[in-house]
């Protein structure tokens, strides 16, 4: 995939299909917001993106130990009890490593 900068298309090369190279724009697009809601102070949209677009349970762990939010926390609570298959093992670890 290549990127012209110039006029700021992005075109896949001939051996990747355009569904490839829209889901690798979509997943760093979805990135993007996350780091700039983060840095702008936007934590709770920062980690609804993490948990919701990119479903990264560990990211969103992650992002939680960084910030030591307690909102944050609970946040992310009420996302595991909406998908807790994702969330028992990765909690269980992280809280015995805050601990």
């Amino acid at each position: 995939m290549f990127l012209n900068y110039k006029d700021g298309t992005i075109k896949p090369t001939a051996s990747e299909n355009i569904e490839n190279a829209f889901a690798i724009v979509e997943n760093y697009f979805k990135l993007l917001l996350c780091y700039s809601s983060g840095r702008m102070g936007n934590t709770k949209q920062a980690l609804q993106l993490i948990t919701y677009e990119l479903g990264d349970v560990t990211g969103a762990i992650d992002f939680c130990k960084e910030h030591n939010d307690q909102e944050l926390w609970e946040d992310l609570i009420d996302y595991s009890i909406d998908k807790p298959c994702m969330y028992i093992d990765k909690c269980r670890r992280t809280f015995v490593d805050i601990k």
